[in-house]
């Protein structure tokens, strides 16, 4: 008989006989030789599996039901492999490869609370069963319970050898918890087990961002984009790197991402003022303006640009933009940006003062920031900011 005949068979059986006939038809045939064909047997596996009685079938074992498991694991079916998981472990409760293929059944429906239950039951059959405490540490990151998830991955630590996962999502907890440092060395032993995976290098290249170190940032971030052609997010991030680095050619060239990307074409907007490119500048800044009209660091760079074009009527525009921005809030973020650029040296040395005193870290910004440059030697002014630290 073709293949076709012993597909009507197995479907047969399970209609017209018993669940153990159908579980013990040959799962890997169907599966397999059948193509498409296979995923009506499937979903009948899947509806006889999830409403069949408690009692197990005679001479089925815990690996059985685990193969049968693991195939729909393959197959998608996740509803069928985790009832056939639960009868593997109702057939032996110490079985732990069952319990944990329970448990992975139940993340990929999205159930970590009761995979956390099932991987539970696989480290009281073997506390030192590093797999489990892994899989258990993920669950718990992903249920932002940080501390409990570091908890679980010092566990699997002292279990045995760490895996990617374990390594990237230790690494993940602890950016989390603010602990940057060990962090990257979790996310660096994880990039060395795989060196593809963008999770890590993106929170890798934050990292090291946040740290200071633009160059190794930007780096990343090349790695990264390189990976995700389309990730504007990973392209902003290393133009941001560059232009912390003073290297502005190399801010513009990555800055040139979507241009739906609001934030890519404000930074590129001035990254083009520091590069002498105002008339480009005013351009970008413009697009930026008009896709975000209430956005005033987009402003703040179209302003700064028309200054730089050192025309009258541009002039004449950057005061009218400035002046508008004043009238809307003059002690925000940006009031101290609007009013150096308007010359108001007065309101924007007390304005500066103030916003030191309140955030010492501001101090460099305002020294390296284009929009103060005509304050550079000024005593009032490097009285306030001295070197930056």
């Amino acid at each position: 008989m073709g293949r076709r005949g012993n597909l009507r068979i197995y479907i047969f059986k399970a209609g017209s006989e018993s669940l153990p006939a159908f579980l013990f038809c040959k799962r890997t045939e169907l599966m397999y030789n059948f193509g498409m064909k296979s995923k009506l047997a499937l979903i009948l596996l899947t509806v006889l599996l999830s409403s069949a009685s408690p009692a197990l079938a005679d001479g089925m074992g815990p690996e059985d039901y685990y193969r049968i498991g693991a195939d729909f694991m393959l197959a998608g079916r996740y509803e069928g492999a985790l009832a056939a998981f639960g009868n593997a472990v109702r057939t032996d409760p110490k079985f732990i490869r069952g319990w944990m293929g329970e448990g992975t059944a139940l993340n990929a429906l999205g159930r970590y609370e009761e995979a956390l239950s099932a991987y539970d039951k696989a480290i009281e059959a073997d506390p030192k069963n590093t797999e489990a405490w892994t899989k258990k540490g993920v669950d718990l990151y992903l249920l932002w319970r940080h501390d409990e998830a570091l908890d679980a991955f010092g566990k699997a630590i002292d279990s045995g050898k760490m895996t990617k996962d374990g390594y990237k999502y230790r690494g993940l907890t602890l950016k989390v918890l603010k602990r940057p440092e060990e962090a990257l060395e979790m996310l660096d032993r994880a990039a060395a087990l795989d060196r593809n995976d963008t999770a890590v290098l993106a929170a890798r290249a934050e990292i090291l961002q946040a740290l200071g170190r633009y160059r190794q940032a930007a780096d990343v971030y090349g790695i990264l984009a390189r990976a995700e052609p389309d990730n504007a997010r990973a392209r902003f991030n290393r133009g941001s790197a560059f232009d912390q680095l003073g290297k502005y050619e190399e801010a513009v060239a990555a800055l040139k991402v979507d241009p739906k990307y609001v934030t890519a074409m404000i930074n590129l907007g001035y990254a083009l003022v520091r590069t002498g490119r105002a008339a480009d500048a005013v351009k970008v800044s413009e697009r930026a303006v008009a896709a975000e009209p209430g956005s005033r660091p987009a402003k703040i760079n179209l302003a700064l640009a028309l200054i730089r074009l050192n025309t009258g009527d541009d002039s004449k525009r950057a005061v009218e933009i400035l002046n508008g921005l004043l009238a809307e809030d003059a002690s925000d973020d940006y009031a101290p940006y609007a009013l150096a650029l308007m010359g108001e040296k007065t309101s924007m040395i007390a304005l500066v003062r103030k916003k030191v005193a309140a955030d010492p870290s501001l101090k460099a910004e305002y020294l390296q920031a284009v929009e103060f440059d005509a304050y550079r030697y000024d005593p009032a002014f490097l009285e306030i900011v001295g070197d930056g630290r």
